[in-house]
């Protein structure tokens, strides 16, 4: 049985989601350009240990290595004049299921950074962001939002259904900067309706 394993994140995917608690983004919506006060409420980056366990499985004793895994949650909270309400949470982990003879090498998918949760009044569970070492074709190499240009931005789109005309219908697109967060998120619902917010300053 293999020692015990440590499984992080990438650190090149932290570098975009792992925020300043208290800092605040002020996001314009391009319909009607109303603004969102949006703050970091939380960003915490934890470590578990799960010792090693041997589980009978079909008979056959079955032994899983110890792990130190990485737990990371993120919320933005929209703060408006008399209430706070959920802009975004999402959550990742670097446990899985671990089987039997498992190494490090083996481990080199933890390395993928994908956070996944809620936004809005968003419910099923998606993954808003996913990064690795390698990231390839989810980067966007510079873009220009509401004067200011950001690069190396990665773009992580999810869709809930395949029919646009489904009641239940919802597109999702974000675009994450490293160190700020989300600079750019585009909500398509049901009949083609688009909603944009863009990053229109932070401190």
């Amino acid at each position: 049985m293999p020692g015990v394993i440590t499984a992080k994140f990438a650190l090149a995917g932290l570098e975009y989601v792992n925020l300043t608690p208290g800092k605040y983004l002020i996001y314009k919506d391009s319909a009607n350009g109303t603004l969102d006060s949006v703050v970091i409420a939380k960003s915490l980056l934890e470590t578990k240990y799960t010792p090693a366990d041997t589980v009978v499985q079909g008979g056959v004793p079955v032994s899983y290595p110890a792990i130190y895994s990485q737990e990371f949650s993120l919320t933005l909270t929209k703060i408006d004049d008399t209430s706070q309400t959920a802009w975004f949470t999402g959550s990742a982990t670097t446990e899985l299921p671990l089987v039997g003879n498992i190494t490090n090498e083996n481990l080199r998918l933890l390395e993928i950074y994908h956070l996944s949760g809620t936004a809005t009044e968003y419910v099923n569970s998606f993954a808003f962001f996913y990064s690795s070492q390698n990231p390839g074709s989810n980067i966007i190499p510079s873009i220009a939002i509401e004067g200011k240009n950001y690069t190396n931005v990665i773009f992580t789109a999810t869709e809930s259904l395949s029919d646009v005309y489904d009641p239940e219908y919802t597109k999702r697109t974000f675009y994450w900067a490293k160190g700020i967060g989300i600079i750019k998120r585009e909500i398509i619902t049901a009949g083609g309706a688009i909603q944009t917010q863009t990053l229109l300053r932070n401190n």
